[in-house]
């Protein structure tokens, strides 16, 4: 209904008021009745109001980054500033783990929250159009625009991990085109994209660096800033490109955050930031990455940052594994997370609300053929597969075709130096009970129909990939 022209204008003018004759007054007692109804209960808007703007999710994965060989995990040289950065405005994670020390499995348990044998991405080369539900799909789903820019070729179109990504930026370039392009050139192309972005709709963003992968080549300053002194094995020289590596990455993700600030949009994202796997560097014998299930190929960082739902300066002691992190973030968003999910939802873990329940973290590595692995100058016998388990203290090993079986305790042999399983039968029969329901429970995914053409496997086997 129409109130009447000049209506308000009444109470307003500035003209002195004369007296009003009585029929006059009746009508605008009249229009005041009405006045009444229309901001009367009846006429309340009683539609509820719009739910608040998600947030936008960055998710930062670097290629190959020991959690050991990071600034908020006490390394002594320094080589994550930006990655402490974040960790004193958030939330760190001491005993994160990947399932597997190999890529391409490992983002896709990341993904699903699924083992690498229900997925069906057991190693790097697999080509798989994925049957189970992903992150970039769940957030697709929920009005996110999503988008992916990766930093090498394992992780590219080709072998099916793009599912659900609106956007997805996997061309190779630099000295090794079509591998692999620098942390630089992927961060460039993350800013173009988000200079695109409105900030009408919340994205999902995915960021994978490459940079501490072998072969170490880092630019300068950060070669020379990390260079090993003068007379230093070649061992610790390759140890100072690594960390150069993980600098040059690590200022490249500081641009990202830099960019998101200048926007106005950091405060309102969450933000993620972990590894895939780590890397041997000469311990237990193997200087990269693959057979082994040792600390160093498998716990990796991980920080959660959101100002005003994630506790800024506090750190979780109690074992955590990248199955965790999809239920994870569906559950602090109050997003439905789907049936099926091997990992656990701890976001009440990451509110601070709860201490959480530990639970046992699982580990395999890719089912090996041949009977050895080489890496440059290191070779390690190998039969079938490899299982391990981390549960509170403990940490067992188990490689049946080998015939090996190991228990460390974390807490006392950090370094997992000292096989104390003859000296713990209890310990290793109720852990091994443990990797049994554990494997019982796992149904086997889909597996590629088809075989990678010559062209990618020999682009995998020049990153050191392939038996």
């Amino acid at each position: 209904m129409r109130l009447p022209r000049g209506f308000f204008s009444r109470e307003t003018s500035s003209i002195p008021r004369q007296p009003q004759p009585r029929a006059s007054l009746r009508s605008q007692a009249f229009w005041i009745a009405v006045l009444a109804v229309l901001v009367g209960p009846g006429c309340r808007n009683d539609s509820p109001p719009d739910p608040p703007r998600r947030p936008n999710v960055l998710l930062v994965t670097f290629d190959t980054l020991r959690a050991d060989h990071t600034t908020p995990y006490g390394y002594s040289r320094p080589t994550t500033p930006g990655l402490a950065a974040l960790a004193a405005e958030g939330t760190v994670f001491d005993a994160a783990y990947a399932v597997t020390p190999t890529t391409l499995p490992s983002h896709a348990t990341l993904f699903t929250s699924l083992y690498p044998d229900e997925h069906g991405w057991v190693r790097n080369g697999i080509r798989l159009a994925p049957k189970s539900v992903t992150m970039a799909q769940l957030f697709r789903s929920h009005g996110y625009k999503t988008a992916g820019f990766v930093s090498s070729v394992v992780v590219s179109v080709y072998f099916g991990i793009d599912a659900g990504f609106d956007d997805y930026d996997d061309r190779m370039e630099g000295k090794r085109k079509k591998l692999q392009r620098n942390a630089q050139s992927t961060t460039d192309q993350v800013l173009d994209w988000l200079s695109r972005q409105t900030g009408e709709q919340p994205f999902f963003l995915w960021v994978h660096y490459m940079d501490p992968h072998w072969p170490y080549d880092p630019p300068e300053p950060f070669r020379s800033q990390f260079a090993a002194a003068p007379g230093s094995s070649e061992s610790q020289r390759e140890i100072g490109r690594y960390d150069a590596e993980i600098r040059f990455a690590d200022q490249q993700l500081s641009r990202i955050v830099a960019n998101l600030k200048q926007r106005g949009g950091w405060d309102d994202t969450l933000a993620i930031v972990t590894a895939d796997h780590g890397q041997g560097l000469g311990q237990h014998g193997w200087p990269t990455h693959g057979p082994l299930l040792y600390e160093e190929a498998v716990r990796v960082p991980l920080i959660v940052r959101w100002p005003g739902h994630i506790p800024s300066g506090r750190r979780v002691a109690f074992p955590t594994g990248l199955i965790d992190l999809l239920p994870s973030v569906l559950g602090l968003l109050d997003l439905e997370i789907p049936a099926g999910l091997r990992g656990h939802d701890f976001s009440k873990v990451w509110t601070g609300e709860s201490e959480g329940d530990p639970k046992p973290v699982f580990f395999q590595r890719e089912e090996y053929e041949g009977h050895e692995v080489k890496s440059r100058s290191a070779t390690i016998p190998v039969a079938g597969a490899k299982w391990g388990v981390r549960h509170g203290r403990w940490k067992l090993i188990v490689a049946p075709d080998e015939q090996t079986l190991e228990l460390y305790d974390l807490v006392a042999d950090p370094g997992e130096l000292e096989n104390v399983a003859p000296h713990n039968p209890e310990t290793v029969r109720s852990l091994m009970g443990v990797v049994d329901d554990w494997r019982a429970q796992a149904s086997p995914g889909e597996r590629p129909t088809e075989h990678l053409d010559e062209d990618l496997a020999e682009k995998l086997r020049a990153l050191g990939y392939g038996q």
